[in-house]
């Protein structure tokens, strides 16, 4: 799977640790259907929800969740 955008790195995620999007936007803090709107590309999102993600997947390397740069997780 590609994962050149950030809605295919937010998939990649969820398949990964088998969340569901409301858990996700629960347990991140984020507001009801946001994850499902960046999976969809409706919008993109803002630095404070991409702190969020990064709290919640602590493993997860910043800056492949938001450049698709690197490997994903951290080491």
């Amino acid at each position: 799977m590609s994962k050149k955008t950030f809605k295919d790195r937010l998939s990649y995620l969820l398949d990964h640790y088998d969340i569901r999007v409301m858990t996700l936007d629960a347990k991140a803090g984020l507001y009801h259907g946001q994850t499902g709107s960046f999976l969809r590309g409706d919008t993109e999102p803002k630095l404070s929800t991409i702190v969020k993600l990064s709290k919640f997947f602590k493993d997860v390397s910043l800056e492949w969740m938001v450049l698709g740069k690197g490997k994903p997780f951290k080491k």
